[in-house]
């Protein structure tokens, strides 16, 4: 190989894995959204196809596609009744702790 090709090598594994390291970044993002949607409002989170569009021209089947399972109604009031029920618990502790380093 010759130094020139050497350098394009080089400049295109570069290319290549700046590439991938964006697909990396939109994807996280892309999670973390769809994370907010199960834990604020699991109803309004968007299924499959509505969340990674590209999917649709990989050839796959939207038959086959794998749901996500469905929870219950109850299943997820409960799960957020729990969730307010120990966000209550640690805002008293940090109010008590609070009260307790004014007091002294």
């Amino acid at each position: 190989m010759t130094y020139e090709q050497i350098v394009s090598q080089i400049k295109a594994y570069r290319h290549q894995h700046q590439e991938r390291l964006r697909e990396q970044a939109v994807m996280d993002h892309t999670q973390a959204s769809l994370m907010a949607f199960a834990l604020n409002d699991p109803s309004k989170m968007p299924d499959l196809y509505k969340a990674y569009p590209f999917l649709r021209g990989l050839g796959t089947d939207e038959s086959k596609a794998p749901n996500r399972p469905a929870q219950t109604n109850s299943a997820w009031q409960n799960d957020q009744a729990l969730l307010m029920q120990q966000a209550m618990l640690v805002k008293a502790t940090l109010q008590r702790k609070k009260q307790q380093l004014q007091g002294r």
